[in-house]
């Protein structure tokens, strides 16, 4: 959940987001940066990352101004199991996050939050047990006409799928949006007839197809222009990863086995927007 703290007005925001790595007692969440696209713009963009001393202070400024939480998967299915007609009268109990690496030319935002923070119910002595694996980055780009699934966690609409045929990889944004008044210069993945409500943004792209028998994600989804949905490309997500040094400290890109492949759709960001 992420809720404007020091703007004239308050708004809740929901976004998908899922883990990319573990390190010591942290998980790492990759989502969408446009969650706060009010605070940028084309010719002011926040680019940062906690292993930059330079940069420290523009995500201080970034955590003081917004609030982030995280809903865990787990938590919205164990509800979805209750006797209660209307869950969203439900109580969901929130992890706090914080930014630890933005770029907002290529859309895309990490958050860190605590292990032991990840709840599945109000009652702390529940904690979820699923955060033991995250979803492998791909090798290599996924063929043209590849089909890909889109998993997402809209607010209330858990595990939300769509499928769909790539035709693009790397498509120049301005290509897509010539107006582009956010100044993005990502490549984006282009799959035609994708159309997903606003809140999957930040959910994984999932080849469909195992490889070496493990699933893994080629991009990160952006947004449904027009008749088609667009994903950040995967040679912009690992140079994000790499500019940021996000998948270092003992964090494993490829760790997902046959058990984890179900639970790494669990820790996920449900930022209410």
């Amino acid at each position: 959940m992420l809720m404007p703290k020091n703007l004239s007005f308050q708004r809740l925001l929901a976004v998908t987001g899922f883990s990319i790595g573990k390190a010591k007692d942290c998980l790492t969440i990759l989502t969408v940066s446009h969650v706060i696209e009010e605070v940028y713009y084309d010719g002011r963009h926040l680019t940062a990352g906690s292993a930059d001393s330079s940069s420290v202070d523009i995500l201080k400024d970034i955590n003081t101004a917004f609030h982030f939480d995280v809903i865990c998967v787990h938590q919205e299915r164990l509800l979805k199991k209750s006797d209660v007609e209307d869950i969203s009268k439900l109580a969901r109990f929130h992890t706090p996050a914080e930014v630890v690496a933005i770029d907002t030319r290529v859309d895309l935002l990490a958050l860190k939050c605590q292990i032991e923070g990840i709840y599945i119910s109000e009652d702390a002595e529940y904690s979820c047990p699923y955060h033991d694996t995250s979803l492998a980055i791909a090798d290599l780009p996924a063929p043209t006409s590849e089909t890909v699934l889109l998993q997402g966690w809209p607010y209330l609409l858990s595990d939300f799928q769509s499928c769909g045929n790539i035709s693009v990889n790397e498509r120049p944004y301005n290509v897509v949006d010539k107006t582009n008044q956010y100044g993005y210069q990502m490549k984006l993945i282009e799959i035609p007839r994708m159309k997903c409500v606003s809140e999957c943004s930040g959910g994984p792209v999932v080849v469909c197809v195992m490889a070496e028998g493990r699933l893994c994600y080629v991009g990160v989804y952006f947004k449904t222009i027009k008749n088609s949905g667009y994903a950040v490309s995967l040679h912009d997500v690992k140079e994000f990863f790499t500019r940021f040094g996000l998948l270092e400290d003992g964090q494993d890109a490829h760790a997902t086995d046959e058990a984890g492949r179900e639970n790494n759709r669990g820790d996920h960001s449900k930022e209410r927007e």
